[in-house]
């Protein structure tokens, strides 16, 4: 009897019984959630290579919260000039240096009510430096009167000298003084008007409310960067009703003990959460972002919606 050497597998009938058997379990483990991520994740490493480990983390904050700013750190680009790229780089980094240590060191909350003091020590050292002509005694009253502005709006409530009247009533006619770049480039305003024709004294307290809103810009850049990066890890990508949940369930979680308000140390700490620990100034001008009442009890109300502006996108607070 002849013994056949053919393979069975290569016989068509064999074949086609093989793939009626085989058919209906490949079409159900294809179905497989966790069969489609491991097929997906395969083709990408076939592609791109084994994935990166993962950048570790720290969640810490303090006065120094701008060295974990990763955002922050990317440097400047010019291919052109490589030369010039890297002096670029430079200038940036220790003006970002220069401004992070002087707003963690003096937190802005401190700071900012000296604006108004320097510019009132500035119209009197100009009375008493020398006899001003009629254009310089105009001037320093201006100043005068706006350093006293400043104080006022840059200083928390007191409830005696009535300063939240006042507040109301300027910010409702210059809506921009709430936010700290308006009353950066407020500050800049006069500090030039300090410095037309000024004597030794008024020149270098221009010269330092300048350098004031040269911080007051970085902190207020910062802060909305890193408020930004909050809103992101607090909606998770959801958007409509889901993301209003998830905004309104953090405020409740952050409410551990049922006050019905957050303060600032819950700003700190949902920051910390989202990878992007703050300073003190920062802290204190997001705070001042959802709190425009200034009453240092952040509401469920101006949570919800200072978060709609914040969707809208922030560049600075």
């Amino acid at each position: 009897m002849a013994t056949s050497t053919s393979n069975p597998f290569d016989d068509p009938a064999t074949q086609q019984a093989a793939a009626q058997f085989a058919a209906p379990i490949i079409t159900e483990a294809a179905k497989n959630p966790a069969i489609q991520q491991a097929v997906f994740s395969a083709a990408m490493t076939q592609m791109t290579g084994p994935p990166a480990p993962p950048a570790a983390q720290n969640n810490s904050y303090d006065n120094n919260a701008y060295a974990n700013d990763v955002e922050a750190q990317q440097p400047v680009n010019n291919q052109n000039n490589p030369q010039q790229s890297e002096q670029e780089k430079n200038i940036f980094k220790d003006t970002k240096d220069a401004c992070a240590s002087c707003s963690s060191r003096l937190p802005l909350q401190y700071l900012l009510p000296c604006v108004g003091v320097a510019f009132i020590l500035a119209a009197l050292f100009d009375f008493l430096w020398e006899k001003p002509d009629a254009l310089d005694v105009f001037a320093n009253m201006y100043l005068i009167i706006f350093g006293l502005l400043i104080i006022i709006i840059e200083t928390p409530r007191v409830a005696v000298l009535r300063t939240g009247l006042i507040q109301d009533k300027v910010f409702y006619w210059a809506m921009f003084l709430s936010r700290l770049w308006g009353r950066a480039w407020f500050y800049f305003f006069l500090a030039i008007l300090c410095l037309a024709g000024a004597n030794p004294p008024k020149f270098w307290f221009a010269c330092g409310v300048i350098c004031l809103v040269v911080v007051m810009y970085f902190v207020g850049v910062s802060a909305a960067r890193k408020l930004n990066r909050v809103y992101a890890y607090i909606s998770a990508g959801f958007e409509g009703e889901e993301r209003n949940n998830r905004v309104r369930e953090t405020f409740q979680r952050l409410d551990t003990a049922d006050m019905k308000y957050l303060i600032p140390e819950n700003i700190h700490t949902i920051a910390s959460e989202a990878g992007r620990p703050l300073s003190a100034s920062e802290c204190q001008v997001i705070f001042r972002f959802f709190n425009e009442s200034q009453t240092g009890q952040l509401t469920l109300e101006e949570w919800e919606y200072g978060f709609t502006v914040v969707k809208k996108g922030l560049r600075s607070l």
